[in-house]
């Protein structure tokens, strides 16, 4: 595949486009951003700028597994607890808003490196970014 300026211009915007979709995802509209990015993810998957697909590789895949683990994980901490006690309550509430804070911490580093057109692997998904899709 020959690189043109519109093949450097489509990495460039998915670069930033994509984590900044994660970010909304987690903050502001979630489910219409993450069906946005898997839209952008299916149909650029294969795109041959490595920046590009590392940056929606790696967040699709960041949005579906905090996903999982907010909600997974605050469903096992009230089955464990008791949906009338307090500390039940307290603990998940804890636990969502620092697991939450530390999500969105990552996503604005992925989001910064996208700003500068370098590609950032989240920590334990270093095995994505190894494989190609």
């Amino acid at each position: 595949m020959v690189t043109t300026d519109k093949n450097i211009k489509l990495a460039n915007r998915l670069s930033i486009l994509a984590p900044a979709l994660y970010l909304l995802n987690l903050l502001l509209l979630p489910g219409l951003s993450f069906l946005i990015l898997a839209i952008l993810y299916i149909k650029f998957r294969q795109i041959e700028q490595t920046t590009a697909r590392v940056q929606l590789q790696q967040n699709f895949y960041i949005s579906i597994v905090s996903g999982l683990v907010i909600v997974g994980i605050s469903i096992i901490i009230m089955i464990i607890g008791d949906l009338s006690s307090v500390y039940s309550w307290m603990v998940m509430i804890i636990y969502v808003l620092s697991i939450h804070a530390i999500l969105a911490l990552l996503g604005a580093f992925s989001l910064a490196k996208g700003i500068n057109q370098q590609a950032y692997i989240y920590p334990g998904l270093s095995f994505i970014s190894k494989r190609k899709i």
